[in-house]
C-alpha cells in the first residue's frame, strides 16, 4: 500500500534519500539512484547529487525549492553551487524528457527556484526507531546532517582504505599510499625482516621509496615533483634496473613539462623523456608497463584486432598497470569508441583509488562523451585529494562549462589556465575571445599569423581544415594514431561556446580524404567486421560516409 505525501503520518523528508517513491509517470529509488518510467519500464540511473536534488524536490512537492534549500541538502559546506544545481536540473529534464518552456514535471519560478508539479506518493516502509545514546557517549547527533555528506565521507572513507591495501604487512613507512604502479610489478625488495612487533627504526625499502615517489608524481604540482624526482633517483642509486622507477623519470619529464613553458625547455623533456624509455626497454623489455608504453601496431594496413587483442592481453596480466590501462583506453579514443575508453578506467580504479591522474583521465572522458555531470563528479573527488587550485579541478570545470554554454565561468577558467602558459596561452586567448565577439575580421587576421593555429581543436574552430587533413594523414604513414582521437572529436551539443567546433568537425569528418584513410589503413573494415561504429556516428550517421 502506498500513500500520499498528505497522508503519510511521518514527514517523508525523514526518509526520502532511501525510501522509493512515484510521480507522473516515474518511480524514483534514491538507494540505487534509479529512475524508472512506470509505463514503459525503461530505467535509467541518474547521478547521486541529481538524486538528491529530485528527493529534496519530491519531499516539498507542490511548493518552490530555494537554491539556499539546495545549497543547504544536496552541497553542504560548498561555495559555487548555482551552476551545478542548473547541471543537476538539466539533467532531471532529460530524464523526464520535460520541457522547461512547457513543464510537466519540474517548474522554474524565476529568482526563487524550482517545484516539482506532480502529486508525490512514497513506498510505506516501517521506521526504525531512534537509537537510544548510550552512556558516555559523545552526544554527537546526525539529525540535521545532509545524507549527501554522509554519503560522501563514506566514500572517501572507502577510498582510503582501499588505497591502504597498497601497503604490504611488514611495511614501516605509514606515509600515504601510492596510486601508480602496482605491487606486483615492483622489483624485489630484499632486507625488510623486522618483526611484526619491532620498533620503525630500518630504514625504507626500495618498495617504500617507489610508492612515496609515485605518490608525489601523481599529484603533478610543482612542490611534487622535485620531491619524486629525488625519490625515484635514490631507488636508482641503489638499483639501476628498477625500472619502475626509470619509466617514473620518463613519466616526470612530461609533467614538468606542463609546468614549464619555454620553448627550448620542451625540446629537453622529449629528449630526456625518450632516453629514459630506451633505457627501460634496455633494461626490462617484457615488463608489461614498458610493453604498453612503447607498443606500436604498425603502418600501411593495421591488424586492429591484433591490436586491441595485444593492447587487451597485457592489462589482462598485469590488471593493475597503469601504463596498460592507459593504453588500452587511449586505442579506443583511437577508434572512436569513448564509452569503452571510460569504461576501462571504470574497471581498473580500484587499483589507484588516490590517483589523480586517474580521476583526471575520468574527467576527461566524461567530458568527451558530453556529460558535464560526470565530469563535476570527477572534479569533486581531485578537489578532495589536491585542493581547489589544482590545475586539473580547474581543467575539469573548464570542460564542464564549455559543454553547458556557460560562457562566463568558463572565459573565467580559461584565462587563468592560459595565464600560466605564457605567450602562447595568450595566443590561444586572444582567438577565443575574438569568436566570442564574433570579430570575424580579427578571426581571419589571428587564422593566417597565430601560432596558436597549431592546437588542433582551435584550427578545427577557424575552419583550417586542409592543413588539418595532412597532418593527421602525415602522423599516420608514420605509425603515429593520436591525432585520430582529434578527428573522432567530442560530442558536443551545440552552444554558443562549441558551434564553431561542431562545424569544423562535421566539415574534416565528412572530408573524402578522411573517409579514403581510413579505408586505406583498415579502419573502415574494422569497424564494419566488428559491427560497431564510432559512439558518435548514429548522431551523423547521414551526413558521415563511413558511418554507414
Amino acid at each position: 500500500m502506498q500513500k500520499t505525501a498528505e497522508q503519510t503520518a511521518v514527514d517523508p523528508s525523514e526518509r526520502a534519500l532511501v525510501v522509493a517513491f512515484e510521480f507522473g509517470d516515474f518511480r524514483a529509488d534514491p538507494a540505487r539512484n534509479a529512475l524508472t518510467c512506470v509505463s514503459t519500464g525503461e530505467a535509467s540511473r541518474l547521478p547521486p547529487r541529481t538524486m538528491d536534488a529530485l528527493s529534496l524536490l519530491a519531499r516539498h512537492a507542490g511548493q518552490v525549492v530555494s537554491r539556499q534549500s539546495f545549497a543547504d541538502a544536496v552541497w553542504p559546506g560548498r561555495r559555487v553551487v548555482d551552476d551545478s544545481l542548473s547541471l543537476c536540473i538539466s539533467e532531471l529534464r532529460k530524464a523526464l524528457d520535460d520541457s522547461p518552456r512547457e513543464p510537466r514535471y519540474i517548474r522554474t519560478v524565476p529568482k526563487r527556484g524550482y517545484c516539482l508539479l506532480p502529486r508525490v506518493t512514497w513506498d510505506e516502509v516501517p521506521l526504525q526507531p531512534a537509537p537510544t545514546r548510550a552512556a558516555g557517549s559523545d552526544g554527537l547527533s546526525f539529525g540535521k546532517r545532509s545524507m549527501r555528506g554522509i554519503a560522501l565521507l563514506v566514500t572517501l572513507s572507502s577510498v582510503v582504505l582501499a588505497a591502504s591495501s597498497f601497503l604490504d604487512d611488514s611495511a614501516r613507512d605509514r606515509s600515504v599510499p601510492t596510486p601508480g604502479e602496482p605491487l606486483s610489478m615492483l622489483s624485489p625488495v630484499a632486507g625488510n625482516t623486522g618483526s611484526a612487533g619491532g620498533t620503525d627504526t630500518q630504514p625504507e625499502t626500495t618498495q617504500q621509496l617507489y610508492k612515496r615517489a609515485r605518490y608525489h608524481l601523481d599529484r603533478r604540482t610543482e612542490a611534487d615533483l622535485p620531491v619524486a624526482r629525488e625519490l625515484f633517483e635514490r631507488i636508482l642509486s641503489h638499483d639501476p634496473e628498477f625500472v619502475e622507477a626509470i619509466l617514473g623519470l620518463a613519466e616526470l619529464q612530461r609533467e614538468m613539462a606542463r609546468h614549464d613553458h619555454r620553448e627550448s625547455a620542451s625540446v629537453g623533456y622529449r629528449a630526456a623523456y625518450s632516453a629514459f624509455i630506451e633505457r627501460a626497454q634496455q633494461v626490462a623489455p617484457e615488463h608489461p608497463a614498458v610493453m604498453a608504453t612503447t607498443y606500436r601496431p604498425g603502418t600501411d594496413v593495421v591488424d586492429w584486432q591484433q591490436y586491441e587483442d595485444d593492447l587487451q592481453n597485457l592489462v589482462s596480466r598485469a590488471p593493475d598497470c597503469v601504463a596498460c590501462v592507459r593504453r588500452l583506453s587511449e586505442f579506443y579514443l583511437e577508434v572512436g569508441w569513448f564509452q569503452d575508453a571510460l569504461d576501462v578506467w571504470q574497471d581498473h580504479r580500484r587499483y589507484w583509488p588516490l590517483s589523480v591522474s586517474m580521476h583526471a583521465a575520468l574527467a576527461q572522458l566524461q567530458a568527451r562523451l558530453g556529460s558535464a555531470a560526470g565530469a563535476l563528479r570527477q572534479v569533486e573527488l581531485i578537489r578532495a585529494l589536491v585542493g581547489d587550485d589544482a590545475w586539473d579541478v580547474r581543467a575539469a570545470e573548464a570542460n564542464a562549462y564549455l559543454i553547458l554554454g556557460d560562457v562566463d565561468p568558463w572565459l573565467a577558467h580559461m584565462r587563468t589556465l592560459l595565464g600560466e602558459l605564457g605567450e602562447s596561452g595568450q595566443q590561444r586567448l586572444a582567438i577565443y575571445e575574438a569568436m566570442l565577439a564574433g570579430d570575424e575580421a580579427r578571426l581571419d587576421e589571428l587564422a593566417r599569423s597565430s601560432p596558436a593555429t597549431r592546437d588542433f581543436n582551435i584550427a578545427l574552430a577557424l575552419g583550417l581544415i586542409d592543413p588539418l587533413v595532412e597532418r593527421v594523414r602525415g602522423s599516420v604513414a608514420r605509425g603515429e594514431y593520436r591525432d585520430l582521437q582529434l578527428v573522432h572529436g567530442w560530442i558536443h551539443e551545440r552552444n554558443t561556446l562549441t558551434r564553431r567546433y561542431i562545424d569544423g568537425l562535421a566539415r574534416l569528418q565528412q572530408d573524402p580524404r578522411i573517409q579514403k584513410m581510413f579505408a586505406d589503413m583498415g579502419l573502415s573494415a574494422f569497424w564494419r567486421t566488428r559491427g560497431k561504429f564510432p559512439d558518435y556516428c548514429s548522431r551523423v550517421r547521414e551526413t558521415v560516409p563511413y558511418c554507414a
